[in-house]
């Protein structure tokens, strides 16, 4: 096993509820996932961004991110980089697909924009930017991004 998921094994191994994470591991998908996630030679986000998307990635990209192996990002700002890049490439007239690409950035992108900046403020002022947040607020709150 890599040196870098022994804090999630640790996690894992000390979990209140040992059953429903028993139960989730032995799911053929998730046991297969995680087998090749061991072997992996390195865990980053652009590895898992090469997997075929699935629930079972993104939950373990969060456990993951929530016990340190990867560092925090803006997964909602990754799905929408990655949504705007698709639509783009469905468009096959060039003069359309500049005008798309130019409300994209215009509209939806300032818009995103706009929220970074007030989600900012608003962990700036909780403090959740540093991570100090129960882990059942983590999980339901990935929970319903997912």
């Amino acid at each position: 096993m890599a040196n870098e998921l022994i804090p999630l094994a640790a996690a894992l191994k000390s979990m209140k509820r040992a059953n429903s994470g028993m139960t989730w591991i032995q799911q053929k998908h998730v046991a297969a996932f995680l087998r090749n996630l061991a072997v992996a030679p390195d865990i980053t986000h652009e590895t898992f961004d090469g997997l075929p998307d699935s629930r079972t990635r993104e939950y373990v990209r969060g456990l993951l991110t929530e016990y340190g192996v990867l560092p925090q990002r803006d997964e909602l700002r990754m799905r929408y980089d990655r949504w705007a890049a698709e639509a783009l490439e469905r468009v096959r007239d060039p003069q359309n697909r500049e005008v798309i690409r130019r409300y994209i950035r215009w509209h939806h992108q300032r818009r995103m924009n706009l929220m970074e900046v007030a989600r900012g403020t608003f962990l700036r002022q909780t403090g959740s930017h540093r991570g100090h947040r129960p882990p059942q607020l983590a999980h339901r709150t990935w929970h319903q991004t997912a």
